[in-house]
């Protein structure tokens, strides 16, 4: 709504610099915009330039004059567009409340792109939060929350779902569909002859991050716990990125600049879906464009080779091990023993995850079951969630 109570904002002036090549338009709401001419002829929203449908301009760029000065305009409908003709005599009309949104670099930031993390640490120690599977296929809204709560918080549990192979498959169809990687598009974690992996024996797996020699690794995590041994461990250990990162750069700012600055070179060469041998070379603390933390560590499938300066080895070796003793701060860590019809899904690039050594008991056995989810499914489908629970118009 306007500031001065309208539903929607009017065009109370229209003013043309050529010099600029743009229009300035204030807004009843206070507001007061540049519009370049030819982002504008750009954006002409008539059935000639943009389909409807799906919601795509059909004109390209390369057929656009980027000098291009409108030949005229006028503000119709009491305010509420802007109406253009340019040199060709093609018309474009521009809705008040759309020009009103198109702020540029002062829009308002997706909420979806850019979350408001909450970074934590051992004080989410019984307090992760939960989730009932059966609401989240069956409603909407909770289906948001909980995707919300794993885009900034990092972590859910989600509870009371079948003790049976495919549950995790289920959830990920109601967002999209699993990623497919080398172990497939789900895979069961158990002690098994003839691993692939040491998350398929009963032995202590070390905090990490699953499959850092993809390029792109996995981002969304389930697991989900059909059975639990009935004998001693096979607890979870989760550790926040962005709360390392943090304490990294305020105490041991030399050691964070070599984790986050050299490479790693990690490799994996087995038989599992298929034979493979997988090698990607990044640093530890990673990030995208966008500045989002790509964690990428495993030490058991660290590479023999070091792709680096020799001289720089044994300081990498130093802040590795620094690396380590954060993570493993009491203060840092958070515990959890998963119980049958349990699920932990979490985001697999921020958080590091780790299992302590387990027995099973003659007569029980131990069987989780997992798969991932990308962050892009994820995201689109609580956009589309957002606009159907909240009425947010797309831009």
């Amino acid at each position: 709504m306007a500031a001065n109570g309208e539903a929607q904002p009017r065009l109370l002036k229209v003013t043309r610099d050529d010099q600029a090549k743009w229009y300035v338009a204030d807004l009843s709401d206070y507001y007061s915009g540049k519009y370049p001419y030819v982002w504008l002829r750009d954006n002409c929203q008539c059935s000639q330039c943009y389909n409807k449908e799906c919601l795509q301009r059909e004109t390209l760029t390369a057929d656009m004059d980027p000098e291009v000065l409108p030949a005229s305009e006028s503000v119709v409908d009491d305010g509420r567009a802007l109406e253009v003709v340019w040199p060709d005599q093609h018309r474009s009309s521009y809705r008040a409340d759309w020009l009103d949104c198109q702020r540029f670099s002062e829009s308002q930031i997706d909420p979806i792109s850019h979350p408001e993390y909450q970074v934590w640490g051992a004080e989410m120690n019984g307090n992760i939060p939960t989730f009932d599977y059966a609401s989240i296929l069956s409603t909407d809204k909770v289906l948001y929350e909980w995707l919300r709560v794993l885009q900034t918080t990092g972590i859910a549990l989600v509870q009371r779902a079948p003790k049976e192979k495919g549950v995790c498959r289920q959830l990920a169809e109601r967002v999209a569909f699993f990623r497919r990687t080398i172990y497939g598009e789900e895979w069961q974690v158990e002690s098994k002859p003839n691993v692939s992996s040491l998350g398929y024996t009963s032995k202590y797996l070390v905090l990490h991050t699953d499959l850092p020699y993809y390029i792109s690794p996995p981002e969304v995590q389930l697991l989900h716990c059909i059975e639990q041994a009935k004998g001693k461990g096979g607890e979870n250990q989760f550790v926040d990125g962005w709360n390392i990162v943090r304490q990294l750069k305020a105490e041991h700012p030399e050691a964070y600049k070599l984790l986050s600055g050299v490479p790693i070179d990690y490799k994996n060469a087995a038989t599992d879906q298929y034979p493979f041998h997988m090698k990607a070379s990044r640093p530890i603390i990673d990030y995208d464009l966008r500045g989002e933390l790509c964690m990428r560590y495993n030490d058991p499938i660290r590479a023999p080779y070091m792709l680096m300066p020799v001289e720089k080895v044994t300081e990498m070796y130093k802040a590795i091990k620094l690396f380590n003793q954060v993570i493993y701060r009491p203060q840092n860590l958070v515990h959890h023993r998963l119980t049958e019809g349990e699920m932990v899904t979490f985001n697999n690039r921020r958080l590091l995850h780790g299992r302590s050594s387990f027995e099973v008991q003659a007569g029980s056995s131990r069987l989780l079951e997992g798969g991932y989810i990308d962050w892009d499914e994820v995201r689109s489908r609580t956009r589309v969630l957002r606009e159907k629970l909240y009425g947010i118009k797309r831009l």
